[in-house]
């Protein structure tokens, strides 16, 4: 069995911990298959809003010149190398473990 220190959402009557969240300790099994997913930043957190304004803006030339769901995905792209350095984290903190990617 592994030991993990779990993060969980404060109920309201909870005493709060750093954001909202508070740590719970759990046993996992290690026949147990679970899933942990990982938000990387935006390489450019502007460019989303700068985008969305671009498209709602009557004086823009982008004006409802809506991005596809590549452009979305393209636009909140994290930095060259984050998703390869995280997947070589993963792998090395957990081996054996499968990485799966998501771009939602």
């Amino acid at each position: 069995r592994i030991g993990l220190t779990l993060f969980a959402a404060a109920a309201a009557t909870a005493t709060m911990g750093i954001n909202g969240w508070f740590p719970v300790e759990a046993t996992v099994n290690p026949a147990d298959a679970i899933q942990i997913r990982f938000t990387l930043k935006p390489a450019d957190a502007g460019a989303l809003p700068k985008a969305l304004q671009e498209v709602s803006d009557p004086t823009s030339g982008k004006y409802r010149q809506y991005l596809t769901n590549d452009q979305v995905a393209a636009v909140v792209a994290p930095a060259a190398g984050a998703v390869e350095a995280v997947k070589s984290w993963v792998t090395a903190q957990l081996p054996g473990a499968t990485v799966a990617l998501s771009t939602h």
